[in-house]
Protein backbone atom coordinates (compact mmCIF):
# COMPACT_ATOMS: atom_id res chain seq x y z
CA UNK A 1 0.00 0.00 0.00
CA UNK A 2 1.37 3.41 -0.93
CA UNK A 3 0.90 6.34 1.41
CA UNK A 4 -0.22 9.82 0.44
CA UNK A 5 -1.56 12.94 2.07
CA UNK A 6 -5.01 13.06 0.54
CA UNK A 7 -8.63 13.73 1.54
CA UNK A 8 -9.66 11.57 4.48
CA UNK A 9 -6.13 11.35 5.92
CA UNK A 10 -4.19 12.71 8.90
CA UNK A 11 -0.44 12.58 8.41
CA UNK A 12 1.88 12.43 11.43
CA UNK A 13 5.63 12.95 10.94
CA UNK A 14 7.93 11.77 13.73
CA UNK A 15 9.57 14.33 15.98
CA UNK A 16 12.96 13.06 17.15
CA UNK A 17 13.45 9.32 17.27
CA UNK A 18 13.48 8.37 13.58
CA UNK A 19 12.62 9.96 10.26
CA UNK A 20 9.44 7.90 10.05
CA UNK A 21 5.81 8.91 10.02
CA UNK A 22 2.33 7.48 9.58
CA UNK A 23 -1.00 8.23 7.98
CA UNK A 24 -4.30 7.54 9.74
CA UNK A 25 -7.95 7.89 8.81
CA UNK A 26 -9.37 11.35 9.51
CA UNK A 27 -12.79 9.77 10.01
CA UNK A 28 -12.20 7.14 12.69
CA UNK A 29 -8.48 7.05 13.47
CA UNK A 30 -7.84 3.66 11.88
CA UNK A 31 -4.19 3.04 11.02
CA UNK A 32 -3.48 3.31 7.28
CA UNK A 33 0.26 3.28 6.71
CA UNK A 34 3.48 3.59 8.72
CA UNK A 35 7.18 3.83 8.16
CA UNK A 36 6.98 6.69 5.65
CA UNK A 37 10.17 8.72 5.41
CA UNK A 38 9.63 12.33 6.44
CA UNK A 39 11.52 15.07 8.22
CA UNK A 40 11.63 14.61 11.98
CA UNK A 41 11.55 18.17 13.31
CA UNK A 42 8.94 19.69 15.60
CA UNK A 43 7.73 22.45 13.27
CA UNK A 44 5.83 22.42 10.00
CA UNK A 45 3.13 24.07 7.96
CA UNK A 46 0.79 23.29 5.05
CA UNK A 47 -0.66 25.02 1.97
CA UNK A 48 -4.28 24.75 0.89
CA UNK A 49 -3.30 22.35 -1.94
CA UNK A 50 -1.79 19.81 0.49
CA UNK A 51 1.87 20.74 -0.06
CA UNK A 52 3.51 20.72 3.38
CA UNK A 53 6.90 21.18 5.02
CA UNK A 54 8.56 19.70 8.12
CA UNK A 55 11.65 21.01 9.92
CA UNK A 56 14.33 18.31 9.83
CA UNK A 57 17.00 17.73 12.47
CA UNK A 58 19.00 15.67 9.96
CA UNK A 59 20.40 13.31 12.54
CA UNK A 60 21.66 15.93 14.99
CA UNK A 61 18.61 15.66 17.21
CA UNK A 62 19.29 19.18 18.51
CA UNK A 63 18.84 21.85 15.84
CA UNK A 64 16.88 22.06 12.61
CA UNK A 65 19.24 22.24 9.67
CA UNK A 66 16.79 22.09 6.74
CA UNK A 67 13.08 22.12 5.94
CA UNK A 68 12.08 19.56 3.30
CA UNK A 69 8.88 20.31 1.37
CA UNK A 70 6.56 17.47 0.28
CA UNK A 71 3.90 16.99 -2.37
CA UNK A 72 0.63 15.34 -1.25
CA UNK A 73 2.08 12.12 -2.74
CA UNK A 74 4.79 12.45 -0.04
CA UNK A 75 7.52 12.91 -2.65
CA UNK A 76 10.09 15.63 -1.92
CA UNK A 77 9.25 18.86 -3.75
CA UNK A 78 12.22 20.90 -2.55
CA UNK A 79 14.31 21.75 0.50
CA UNK A 80 14.63 25.12 2.21
CA UNK A 81 17.51 26.33 4.38
CA UNK A 82 16.19 29.73 5.48
CA UNK A 83 18.93 30.28 8.10
CA UNK A 84 22.60 29.42 8.40
CA UNK A 85 22.76 26.41 10.74
CA UNK A 86 23.83 27.56 14.20
CA UNK A 87 23.12 27.12 17.88
CA UNK A 88 20.41 29.75 17.60
CA UNK A 89 18.37 27.94 14.98
CA UNK A 90 16.45 26.09 17.63
CA UNK A 91 14.64 22.81 17.26
CA UNK A 92 11.28 24.32 18.09
CA UNK A 93 11.37 27.20 15.65
CA UNK A 94 8.06 28.25 14.11
CA UNK A 95 6.85 27.74 10.56
CA UNK A 96 3.68 29.16 9.01
CA UNK A 97 2.33 29.84 5.50
CA UNK A 98 0.15 32.20 3.48
CA UNK A 99 -2.06 29.18 2.54
CA UNK A 100 -1.19 29.64 -1.14
CA UNK A 101 2.49 29.27 -2.09
CA UNK A 102 4.82 30.75 0.54
CA UNK A 103 6.12 29.52 3.90
CA UNK A 104 7.69 31.59 6.70
CA UNK A 105 10.21 30.24 9.24
CA UNK A 106 11.26 31.87 12.51
CA UNK A 107 14.48 31.45 14.46
CA UNK A 108 16.52 33.39 17.06
CA UNK A 109 19.73 35.36 16.74
CA UNK A 110 22.35 35.97 19.44
CA UNK A 111 20.26 38.79 20.97
CA UNK A 112 17.17 36.52 20.99
CA UNK A 113 15.40 38.61 18.41
CA UNK A 114 13.00 36.36 16.50
CA UNK A 115 14.18 36.37 12.90
CA UNK A 116 11.74 35.42 10.13
CA UNK A 117 12.47 34.52 6.51
CA UNK A 118 10.21 33.31 3.73
CA UNK A 119 10.70 30.41 1.34
CA UNK A 120 8.71 29.22 -1.66
CA UNK A 121 6.84 25.94 -2.08
CA UNK A 122 9.94 24.59 -3.86
CA UNK A 123 12.43 25.77 -1.22
CA UNK A 124 13.75 29.06 -2.65
CA UNK A 125 14.50 31.43 0.22
CA UNK A 126 13.31 35.03 0.01
CA UNK A 127 15.69 37.97 0.31
CA UNK A 128 13.96 39.73 3.24
CA UNK A 129 14.63 39.10 6.93
CA UNK A 130 12.17 40.41 9.52
CA UNK A 131 13.36 41.10 13.08
CA UNK A 132 10.50 40.44 15.50
CA UNK A 133 11.11 41.61 19.06
CA UNK A 134 10.24 38.58 21.19
CA UNK A 135 10.81 40.37 24.50
CA UNK A 136 14.25 39.00 25.34
CA UNK A 137 15.30 35.61 26.62
CA UNK A 138 15.66 32.34 24.76
CA UNK A 139 13.00 30.29 23.08
CA UNK A 140 11.15 30.43 19.77
CA UNK A 141 7.89 32.14 18.84
CA UNK A 142 4.58 30.81 17.57
CA UNK A 143 3.89 32.50 14.23
CA UNK A 144 0.95 33.22 11.91
CA UNK A 145 0.39 35.50 8.91
CA UNK A 146 -2.57 37.91 8.68
CA UNK A 147 -5.22 37.33 6.03
CA UNK A 148 -4.02 40.26 3.90
CA UNK A 149 -0.35 39.26 4.29
CA UNK A 150 0.65 42.62 5.81
CA UNK A 151 1.35 41.50 9.39
CA UNK A 152 2.71 38.61 11.44
CA UNK A 153 0.96 37.52 14.61
CA UNK A 154 3.35 35.97 17.11
CA UNK A 155 3.71 34.90 20.71
CA UNK A 156 6.67 33.64 22.67
CA UNK A 157 6.11 29.91 22.95
CA UNK A 158 5.71 28.35 26.46
CA UNK A 159 6.50 31.62 28.21
CA UNK A 160 4.42 32.77 31.17
CA UNK A 161 2.38 35.95 30.57
CA UNK A 162 3.64 36.30 26.99
CA UNK A 163 1.38 38.56 24.89
CA UNK A 164 0.31 37.98 21.29
CA UNK A 165 1.93 40.74 19.25
CA UNK A 166 1.77 42.06 15.67
CA UNK A 167 4.61 42.91 13.31
CA UNK A 168 4.41 44.91 10.05
CA UNK A 169 6.03 43.13 7.11
CA UNK A 170 6.34 46.19 4.88
CA UNK A 171 8.31 48.35 7.33
CA UNK A 172 9.78 45.63 9.60
CA UNK A 173 8.35 47.47 12.61
CA UNK A 174 6.16 46.57 15.55
CA UNK A 175 2.42 46.60 15.08
CA UNK A 176 1.73 46.66 18.81
CA UNK A 177 0.17 44.15 21.19
CA UNK A 178 -2.93 42.27 20.06
CA UNK A 179 -3.61 40.25 23.24
CA UNK A 180 -2.07 41.26 26.59
CA UNK A 181 -0.14 38.63 28.51
CA UNK A 182 -1.68 37.27 31.71
CA UNK A 183 0.31 35.86 34.62
CA UNK A 184 -0.12 32.12 34.92
CA UNK A 185 -1.00 31.69 31.24
CA UNK A 186 1.27 30.52 28.45
CA UNK A 187 0.57 29.87 24.77
CA UNK A 188 1.33 26.72 22.82
CA UNK A 189 3.61 26.02 19.89
CA UNK A 190 0.99 26.56 17.18
CA UNK A 191 -0.64 29.91 16.41
CA UNK A 192 -2.89 29.39 13.39
CA UNK A 193 -5.16 31.65 11.37
CA UNK A 194 -8.47 30.13 10.27
CA UNK A 195 -8.72 30.14 6.44
CA UNK A 196 -10.73 32.98 4.93
CA UNK A 197 -10.76 34.96 8.19
CA UNK A 198 -8.47 37.03 10.38
CA UNK A 199 -9.31 34.83 13.40
CA UNK A 200 -6.49 33.14 15.30
CA UNK A 201 -6.52 29.89 17.26
CA UNK A 202 -3.94 28.98 19.90
CA UNK A 203 -3.76 26.59 22.86
CA UNK A 204 -3.52 28.32 26.24
CA UNK A 205 -2.18 26.54 29.34
CA UNK A 206 -3.20 27.69 32.81
CA UNK A 207 -2.65 26.28 36.31
CA UNK A 208 -3.72 22.69 36.86
CA UNK A 209 -2.70 22.34 34.11
CA UNK A 210 -5.83 23.26 32.14
CA UNK A 211 -5.67 23.33 28.34
CA UNK A 212 -8.09 25.38 26.22
CA UNK A 213 -8.10 26.30 22.55
CA UNK A 214 -8.78 30.02 22.25
CA UNK A 215 -10.04 31.91 19.22
CA UNK A 216 -9.12 35.59 18.96
CA UNK A 217 -10.12 38.32 16.52
CA UNK A 218 -6.89 39.21 14.71
CA UNK A 219 -7.99 42.83 14.29
CA UNK A 220 -9.27 43.74 17.75
CA UNK A 221 -7.75 41.00 19.90
CA UNK A 222 -11.19 40.13 21.28
CA UNK A 223 -11.51 36.62 22.71
CA UNK A 224 -14.23 35.08 20.55
CA UNK A 225 -14.44 31.58 21.99
CA UNK A 226 -12.69 28.95 24.15
CA UNK A 227 -12.76 25.23 23.44
CA UNK A 228 -12.14 23.06 26.51
CA UNK A 229 -9.81 20.06 26.15
CA UNK A 230 -11.28 17.87 28.86
CA UNK A 231 -9.42 14.93 30.38
CA UNK A 232 -5.95 16.23 29.47
CA UNK A 233 -4.04 16.24 32.73
CA UNK A 234 -0.40 16.32 31.70
CA UNK A 235 1.76 17.77 28.95
CA UNK A 236 4.14 14.98 28.02
CA UNK A 237 4.53 16.70 24.65
CA UNK A 238 3.15 20.05 23.44
CA UNK A 239 -0.52 19.93 22.48
CA UNK A 240 -0.78 20.71 18.75
CA UNK A 241 -3.20 22.30 16.28
CA UNK A 242 -3.93 21.71 12.59
CA UNK A 243 -6.19 23.42 10.08
CA UNK A 244 -8.54 21.00 8.30
CA UNK A 245 -7.78 21.24 4.57
CA UNK A 246 -11.05 19.46 3.76
CA UNK A 247 -13.29 21.84 5.68
CA UNK A 248 -12.94 25.58 6.27
CA UNK A 249 -15.43 25.08 9.10
CA UNK A 250 -13.29 22.90 11.35
CA UNK A 251 -9.84 22.41 12.85
CA UNK A 252 -8.03 19.60 14.70
CA UNK A 253 -6.22 19.32 18.03
CA UNK A 254 -3.78 16.62 19.11
CA UNK A 255 -3.28 16.11 22.85
CA UNK A 256 -0.82 14.03 24.90
CA UNK A 257 -0.99 12.78 28.44
CA UNK A 258 1.84 10.95 30.20
CA UNK A 259 4.13 9.39 27.58
CA UNK A 260 4.01 6.10 29.49
CA UNK A 261 0.34 5.73 28.48
CA UNK A 262 1.49 5.40 24.85
CA UNK A 263 -1.69 7.04 23.52
CA UNK A 264 -2.60 10.27 21.79
CA UNK A 265 -6.01 11.83 21.15
CA UNK A 266 -7.21 13.70 18.08
CA UNK A 267 -10.12 16.14 18.36
CA UNK A 268 -12.06 17.84 15.56
CA UNK A 269 -13.89 21.08 16.43
CA UNK A 270 -16.37 23.22 14.52
CA UNK A 271 -14.56 26.56 14.27
CA UNK A 272 -17.77 28.61 14.43
CA UNK A 273 -19.70 26.97 17.25
CA UNK A 274 -16.88 25.37 19.21
CA UNK A 275 -18.68 22.02 19.23
CA UNK A 276 -16.71 18.79 19.17
CA UNK A 277 -17.53 16.97 15.93
CA UNK A 278 -15.18 13.96 16.14
CA UNK A 279 -12.50 12.45 18.38
CA UNK A 280 -10.49 9.24 18.70
CA UNK A 281 -7.56 7.88 20.68
CA UNK A 282 -4.65 6.02 19.03
CA UNK A 283 -1.66 4.06 20.28
CA UNK A 284 1.67 5.82 19.86
CA UNK A 285 5.26 4.67 19.69
CA UNK A 286 8.69 6.24 19.33
CA UNK A 287 9.26 3.73 16.53
CA UNK A 288 6.33 3.25 14.17
CA UNK A 289 4.82 -0.20 14.42
CA UNK A 290 1.68 -1.93 13.26
CA UNK A 291 -1.34 0.06 14.39
CA UNK A 292 0.73 2.81 16.00
CA UNK A 293 1.52 6.37 15.04
CA UNK A 294 4.65 8.32 16.06
CA UNK A 295 4.75 10.07 19.40
CA UNK A 296 5.35 13.27 17.52
CA UNK A 297 4.30 16.61 16.26
CA UNK A 298 3.29 18.51 14.18
CA UNK A 299 0.47 16.85 12.23
CA UNK A 300 -1.62 17.72 9.16
CA UNK A 301 -5.32 16.91 8.66
CA UNK A 302 -7.29 16.65 5.43
CA UNK A 303 -10.75 15.30 6.19
CA UNK A 304 -13.56 14.58 3.75
CA UNK A 305 -15.40 17.69 4.88
CA UNK A 306 -16.82 16.28 8.10
CA UNK A 307 -17.56 19.04 10.54
CA UNK A 308 -18.68 21.45 7.85
CA UNK A 309 -22.22 22.80 8.03
CA UNK A 310 -24.61 20.66 5.95
CA UNK A 311 -25.80 22.75 3.00
CA UNK A 312 -29.52 23.37 2.84
CA UNK A 313 -31.11 22.39 -0.49
CA UNK A 314 -33.82 24.78 -1.60
CA UNK A 315 -35.90 24.32 -4.75
CA UNK A 316 -36.72 21.46 -7.09
CA UNK A 317 -34.20 18.77 -7.96
CA UNK A 318 -33.30 18.90 -11.64
CA UNK A 319 -31.11 17.03 -14.11
CA UNK A 320 -29.22 19.53 -16.26
CA UNK A 321 -26.78 19.21 -19.14
CA UNK A 322 -23.12 19.72 -18.37
CA UNK A 323 -21.89 22.36 -20.81
CA UNK A 324 -18.16 22.53 -21.58
CA UNK A 325 -16.96 25.85 -22.99
CA UNK A 326 -13.73 27.06 -24.62
CA UNK A 327 -13.21 30.72 -25.52
CA UNK A 328 -10.32 32.55 -27.17
CA UNK A 329 -9.64 35.95 -28.71
CA UNK A 330 -7.88 36.36 -32.07
CA UNK A 331 -4.84 38.68 -32.38
CA UNK A 332 -5.64 42.13 -33.76
CA UNK A 333 -4.25 43.17 -37.15
CA UNK A 334 -1.75 46.06 -37.38
CA UNK A 335 -3.50 49.33 -36.70
CA UNK A 336 -6.42 47.43 -35.18
CA UNK A 337 -8.20 47.48 -38.53
CA UNK A 338 -11.22 45.27 -39.10
CA UNK A 339 -10.61 41.76 -40.42
CA UNK A 340 -12.77 39.55 -42.59
CA UNK A 341 -12.89 35.94 -41.38
CA UNK A 342 -13.73 33.65 -44.26
CA UNK A 343 -13.44 30.24 -42.56
CA UNK A 344 -12.89 28.84 -39.04
CA UNK A 345 -12.27 25.17 -38.25
CA UNK A 346 -12.04 23.52 -34.81
CA UNK A 347 -9.49 20.71 -34.65
CA UNK A 348 -10.48 17.82 -32.36
CA UNK A 349 -11.16 14.08 -32.49
CA UNK A 350 -14.28 13.50 -34.63
CA UNK A 351 -16.28 10.33 -35.15
CA UNK A 352 -16.82 9.41 -31.50
CA UNK A 353 -20.61 9.60 -31.67
CA UNK A 354 -22.95 9.73 -28.71
CA UNK A 355 -22.49 6.72 -26.37
CA UNK A 356 -26.24 6.24 -25.99
CA UNK A 357 -26.75 5.99 -29.79
CA UNK A 358 -23.75 5.58 -32.16
CA UNK A 359 -25.91 6.64 -35.14
CA UNK A 360 -26.34 10.14 -33.68
CA UNK A 361 -23.73 12.78 -34.49
CA UNK A 362 -22.88 15.02 -31.51
CA UNK A 363 -22.57 18.74 -32.16
CA UNK A 364 -20.65 21.71 -30.87
CA UNK A 365 -21.86 25.32 -30.98
CA UNK A 366 -19.69 28.14 -32.34
CA UNK A 367 -20.45 31.80 -31.62
CA UNK A 368 -18.46 34.89 -32.58
CA UNK A 369 -17.87 38.26 -30.94
CA UNK A 370 -16.62 41.46 -32.55
CA UNK A 371 -16.04 43.35 -29.28
CA UNK A 372 -13.42 41.16 -27.58
CA UNK A 373 -15.91 38.73 -25.98
CA UNK A 374 -18.20 41.34 -24.41
CA UNK A 375 -21.16 40.18 -26.51
CA UNK A 376 -21.64 37.22 -28.87
CA UNK A 377 -23.80 36.65 -31.93
CA UNK A 378 -26.04 33.71 -32.79
CA UNK A 379 -24.60 30.23 -32.20
CA UNK A 380 -24.03 27.90 -35.15
CA UNK A 381 -24.21 24.10 -34.68
CA UNK A 382 -21.28 22.09 -36.11
CA UNK A 383 -21.38 18.29 -36.45
CA UNK A 384 -18.63 16.15 -34.88
CA UNK A 385 -19.65 13.04 -36.80
CA UNK A 386 -21.43 9.87 -35.75
CA UNK A 387 -19.42 6.90 -34.47
CA UNK A 388 -16.76 5.94 -37.00
CA UNK A 389 -16.99 9.16 -39.06
CA UNK A 390 -13.36 9.98 -38.43
CA UNK A 391 -12.97 12.37 -41.36
CA UNK A 392 -15.68 14.80 -40.26
CA UNK A 393 -14.46 18.41 -40.04
CA UNK A 394 -16.16 20.97 -37.78
CA UNK A 395 -15.96 24.33 -39.58
CA UNK A 396 -17.90 27.48 -40.40
CA UNK A 397 -17.75 29.52 -43.61
CA UNK A 398 -18.12 33.28 -43.94
CA UNK A 399 -17.92 34.30 -40.32
CA UNK A 400 -17.88 37.97 -41.31
CA UNK A 401 -16.03 41.19 -40.52
CA UNK A 402 -14.77 41.76 -36.94
CA UNK A 403 -12.42 44.37 -35.45
CA UNK A 404 -11.73 42.59 -32.12
CA UNK A 405 -12.77 39.00 -32.85
CA UNK A 406 -13.25 36.28 -30.22
CA UNK A 407 -14.77 32.84 -30.62
CA UNK A 408 -16.65 30.67 -28.12
CA UNK A 409 -17.06 26.92 -28.65
CA UNK A 410 -19.32 24.85 -26.40
CA UNK A 411 -20.50 21.25 -26.21
CA UNK A 412 -23.27 19.68 -24.11
CA UNK A 413 -23.49 16.20 -25.62
CA UNK A 414 -22.22 13.16 -23.73
CA UNK A 415 -19.02 12.95 -25.74
CA UNK A 416 -15.31 13.53 -25.20
CA UNK A 417 -14.75 17.18 -26.16
CA UNK A 418 -11.04 18.04 -26.38
CA UNK A 419 -10.37 20.83 -28.90
CA UNK A 420 -6.68 21.14 -29.71
CA UNK A 421 -6.52 23.97 -32.25
CA UNK A 422 -8.46 26.58 -34.22
CA UNK A 423 -7.61 27.27 -37.87
CA UNK A 424 -8.79 30.64 -39.21
CA UNK A 425 -8.64 32.14 -42.70
CA UNK A 426 -8.73 35.93 -42.47
CA UNK A 427 -7.75 39.03 -44.39
CA UNK A 428 -7.71 42.77 -43.75
CA UNK A 429 -11.18 44.23 -44.08
CA UNK A 430 -12.24 47.47 -45.68
CA UNK A 431 -13.82 50.57 -44.20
Amino acid sequence: MSASFSPGVIIVPNEVFTADGATISAADGSFLFGGITLGDGECGSVLSNGVFCVGDTTGSGTHITSIPIYNPSLSVRGTAIPFTPSGFWQKRCGVTSDDVSTFYASSNDATFTALVRSFSDTGTTGGTTWHLDSGGGGGPVSLALSEDGSQFFYAKYASDAAPIKKWNLGSDTTGGTLVAGVAGTSFGQDLLRLPGTNHLIVIATTAGPVFTVRKYDGTSGTLLMSYALTGVTHEASPQRLSIDLGSDGSFWVRTFNDISSATTKFWQFNSSTGSLTASFTINTSSNVGSGKVPFSCPFFAWSLGSGSPTPTFVGTEQTLELVRVRQVGLPALPGNVSQFIGRAEVQMQPGLGVPADPTVAPTISMAWSGDNAVTFGQEKALSLGRTGAYYTRAYQHTVGSKRQPAVRVSCSDDVTFVPTDLFVTREEGTG
